[in-house]
Order: C-alpha cells, then sequence, then structure tokens
C-alpha cells in the first residue's frame, strides 16, 4: 500500500513541474520584446475626375495660302463697265477670340467634348484681280466643335492628346463693304484635333490645344452700281452684277489657357 502511495506522490509532483515549467516559459515569453508586422498599404489609383471645363484664349487663323475665289456675273452683252469687278480673290483676316470647353471623361483615356466661343468679326480684302476694291465684305462668324479625343496618362503631369471632331461654321453678320449684300452661308466641317494638358494639381491644369478645320463656304452679294456706257449712245445707267464666291478658309484656331476637372 505504500509503494502505491509513494507512486503516487511522485506522479503528482511530475505534473507539478512540468506544470510550473511551462508557466515559467510564457512568463518569460511574455516579458521579450514582440516585432509588429506593419501593414501592407494598399495601391490606390490616382483619383479620377471625369467632368471638365476650360477657358482661355485663341487665334483663329485661316489658311491664307487658299484663295476665295470670287466672280462676277455675266455683263451685259454690249457696253462697256469701266471699275467692274473681274475675277480675283481675297485674303481672310486672322483674329483673336475668348473660347470655352465642356467635356466629359468616358473612360480614363476618351473624352467627348464641345468648344466654342465669343464669335470674332473676320474681314475680307480684295487681291489679285480685286485688289484695288479694298474690304469686300465683314463677317460675325463662329465655329463651334464636338470631338472625341483619345488622352495619354503616362507622362506625369503632361497628358498630350488627339482626337476628331465635327464643327458648324455659324455666321452671326454679314457687313457690306465693296460688296453689298453679302451673305456668306452656314456650312459643317471637318476638325482634327490635338494638344497637351498640364496637371497643376489634382482639380487645375493649363492647357494648348489646336483644332484644324476644313472649311469651304458659298457666298453671293451684289458689287456697288456700275455704269454702263454704250457707244455712241453714251452713259445708259447703271448695274450691279450678282457676285458668286466659294470661300475656303481651312482655318487653324489654337487655344491657350486654364482648365479645371470635377
Amino acid at each position: 500500500m505504500s509503494t502505491i502511495t509513494a507512486k503516487l506522490k511522485s506522479a503528482l509532483l511530475g505534473f507539478g513541474c512540468a506544470v510550473g515549467a511551462l508557466a515559467s516559459s510564457q512568463v518569460l515569453a511574455a516579458d521579450l520584446p514582440s516585432r509588429a508586422i506593419a501593414p501592407v498599404a494598399p495601391i490606390l489609383e490616382p483619383a479620377w475626375h471625369p467632368f471638365f471645363v476650360r477657358a482661355g484664349v485663341a487665334g483663329v487663323f485661316p489658311d491664307t495660302g487658299i484663295n476665295t475665289t470670287i466672280n462676277a456675273a455675266p455683263f451685259p452683252p454690249i457696253g462697256t463697265i469701266p471699275g467692274s469687278f473681274f475675277p480675283g480673290s481675297g485674303h481672310v483676316s486672322n483674329r483673336p477670340a475668348a473660347a470655352f470647353e465642356a467635356g466629359y471623361y468616358v473612360t480614363r483615356h476618351i473624352a467627348v467634348s464641345i468648344a466654342g466661343g465669343f464669335p470674332p468679326t473676320f474681314t475680307t480684302t480684295g487681291q489679285n484681280g480685286l485688289a484695288t476694291q479694298g474690304v469686300l465684305y465683314r463677317v460675325m462668324e463662329g465655329l463651334p466643335v464636338a470631338a472625341v479625343t483619345y488622352h495619354l496618362d503616362n507622362f506625369g503631369p503632361i497628358r498630350p492628346y488627339a482626337g476628331v471632331g465635327v464643327g458648324y461654321a455659324i455666321v452671326f453678320r454679314n457687313e457690306s463693304a465693296a460688296v453689298l449684300n453679302p451673305l456668306l452661308r452656314n456650312k459643317a466641317a471637318f476638325v482634327l484635333v490635338g494638344g497637351i494638358d498640364y496637371d497643376l494639381s489634382e482639380h487645375w491644369g493649363l492647357f494648348v490645344d489646336v483644332k484644324k478645320a476644313f472649311l469651304t463656304q458659298s457666298f453671293t452679294g451684289r458689287t456697288q452700281p456700275q455704269p454702263v456706257v454704250v457707244p455712241p449712245f453714251g452713259f445708259l445707267g447703271t448695274v450691279q452684277p450678282t457676285v458668286a464666291a466659294s470661300v475656303r478658309t481651312d482655318p487653324v484656331i489654337v487655344t491657350a489657357g486654364v482648365g479645371y476637372r470635377f
């Protein structure tokens, strides 16, 4: 009986020692400094602001290498009309204008926009056979453009873009000069678009935009009264031949300004 008691006491003593050793190891482990594992920061894409507005100053530069052909209607079969209009051409002036644009990014790279501005007044002066006529006519005209553009965003703050669009030349006012009752008609135009955006911040930026429009419009008017002299009858009165013109200007519109995305 004593032998069994001794073995039981020995087993209990061994169990107690094991429990004490385990508790000691846990206390020592708690006293050791622990190394915290820093959480991995998620990779976030730049904030995307799909709407944008832009405003600036534009220069409108008609292609001066393309002549505006102007021809007078057939003259009376007899007699002469001193100082009458002969076939010639015209030069359309360059003009500044205030410009604005509003658009939306359909994706991070593709945007649609509508651009316009305050319509400037253009002056057409005679050249070649019409050089002596001086100013032929003036028009107040605008060219709003709807465009689709593709934007690159892998050059840091510099974001170049290019695209195509459709413009519509709208004539708001025709003014007579050497040509009376001028009428320059509205016309649609195909437009190439390109430019660069430069981001100053998440919302603000600068831009330079270039648009090339392919524009040809029809024009009609009347000359100043011209005397009709028929020998031997002399002066018989005056006529005002009709002027018909094909006005091909193909303007380049360069705009620089500031933009805001939201």
